[in-house]
């Protein structure tokens, strides 16, 4: 069986740039897009 290979994005950096993808969106886009950067930020680091 093969290793896993090490995920590339720490969870911790994915939540910053979800945050700041929900920032900038939330300019132009109704507020629950914020919330929706950051659980995608979540769910693809997986942390």
């Amino acid at each position: 069986m093969q290793a896993k290979p090490p995920r590339p994005i720490p969870g911790s950096i994915g939540l910053f740039f979800g945050g700041v993808w929900g920032v900038f969106g939330a300019q132009a886009l109704p507020h629950g897009w914020q919330a929706a950067g950051i659980a995608g930020a979540v769910l693809v680091t997986g942390y």
